[in-house]
C-alpha cells in the first residue's frame, strides 16, 4: 500500500506515488486565500497517516485545477490535471478498498459504490472538457470540492474509526 510520501519526497513534493509511477510530478499547491479556495483543513485529518497523506494529495490536485481555472491556463492544462486527479483517485480508492477488505468493514459496498460514482463522474467531466464544453471545468471543480469536503470528514472518518477498533490505524 502506497501513501504517496516516498515518491512525493523524492520528486520534491510531487504527485507521484510508488504504486502509480505514470502520474506526472507536480508541486502540491493548496492555496490559502478567498473563502472559496480549496484547502486541506484540520477537520479533514483523520489520524490515519496513509489516508491523511493521500487526502492531502487529492486536495492538492483539486486546488491545482482551481488555480488553472482562475488563471485561465486553458482546456489542455485542465485536462492534464483531470487525468492526474482521476489516476490518483484510482490509487487512493484502491488503498481504501484494501483497508476495507482487510478489516471486514461493514460498509464496504456502499463506500466502494460512492468511489465508483466519483470516478465515473470525473471521467464524464474530463471527456466534456476535452470536447470543449464551456462549463465542464467549473462543474468538475464544484463537484470535486463538494465531494471531497463531505466524503473525507464523513464517510472516510467512519472507515478510520472502524480501522482503529480493529487495530489497523489510529483515529483521533
Amino acid at each position: 500500500m502506497c501513501d504517496g510520501r516516498k515518491r512525493a519526497q523524492a520528486s520534491g513534493g510531487g504527485i507521484e506515488c510508488g504504486c502509480y509511477t505514470a502520474l506526472k510530478p507536480a508541486r502540491i499547491r493548496i492555496p490559502f486565500g478567498g473563502k472559496n479556495r480549496v484547502r486541506f483543513l484540520e477537520e479533514y485529518k483523520l489520524g490515519h497517516e496513509t489516508l491523511d497523506t493521500q487526502h492531502q494529495l487529492l486536495f492538492g490536485l483539486i486546488a491545482e485545477l482551481q488555480s488553472e481555472i482562475d488563471t485561465a491556463l486553458g482546456r489542455a492544462a485542465s485536462t492534464d490535471v483531470l487525468q492526474r486527479l482521476f489516476m490518483y483517485a484510482v490509487v487512493h480508492f484502491a488503498t481504501e478498498d484494501e483497508l476495507m477488505m482487510m478489516s471486514d468493514y461493514p460498509d464496504t459496498l456502499a463506500h466502494r459504490a460512492e468511489h465508483e460514482a466519483v470516478l465515473a463522474n470525473v471521467k464524464r467531466l474530463e471527456a466534456e472538457c476535452q470536447a470543449g464544453v464551456p462549463s465542464a471545468r467549473e462543474e468538475t471543480l464544484r463537484f470535486m470540492k463538494a465531494w471531497a469536503s463531505g466524503h473525507v470528514p464523513g464517510v472516510d472518518r467512519g472507515l478510520v474509526e472502524h480501522l482503529a477498533k480493529r487495530g489497523r490505524g489510529a483515529a483521533r
